[in-house]
């Protein structure tokens, strides 16, 4: 049981991490909270993957206002976006994440968001890793 606990401290410490690293001056306290609006959860990906997420609302409206104009459709305009761009980044492991786990702050659906997430990373830190071996391999005369 404990052991749960620690997973999304985990992924709030690595989301934290990117941003840091994007020097963003934002940063993840509660992962069902803080990205149930899309906004910080574009902030993630965009320091992740280093592309930007165009059209993201930076600014939706409050919850409250939300429910007299349109209930939460900027915070899952915001969230499909974001979801959009990874699927074009073909990042694996979202077929069962939706906007509205998302933005309803689903524990579940945030962290698998964020380990398809890690995932993605890591295989294209591998990936580059491999080119830059196979180009120094080919600058590398023959003995």
């Amino acid at each position: 049981m404990a052991a749960l606990l620690v997973i999304p401290e985990i992924y709030t410490d690595w989301a934290n991490h990117y941003l840091e690293k994007a020097r963003s001056k934002k940063r993840v306290n509660s992962l069902a909270a803080d990205c149930s609006d899309g906004v910080l959860l574009a902030e993630v990906i965009e320091s992740v993957t280093c592309q930007k997420i165009p059209d993201i609302n930076r600014k939706p409206k409050s919850p409250s206002q939300m429910e007299i104009l349109k209930p939460h459709l900027d915070n899952l305009d915001n969230i499909n976006l974001c979801l959009g761009v990874l699927k074009a980044q073909h990042v694996s492991g979202l077929e069962n994440v939706s906007a509205q786990e998302l933005r309803d702050g689903k524990l579940k659906a945030i962290l698998a968001l964020f380990f398809a997430l890690s995932r993605h990373k890591q295989a294209a830190k591998q990936r580059a890793q491999q080119i830059q071996q196979n180009q120094i391999g080919e600058m590398t005369p023959n003995r």
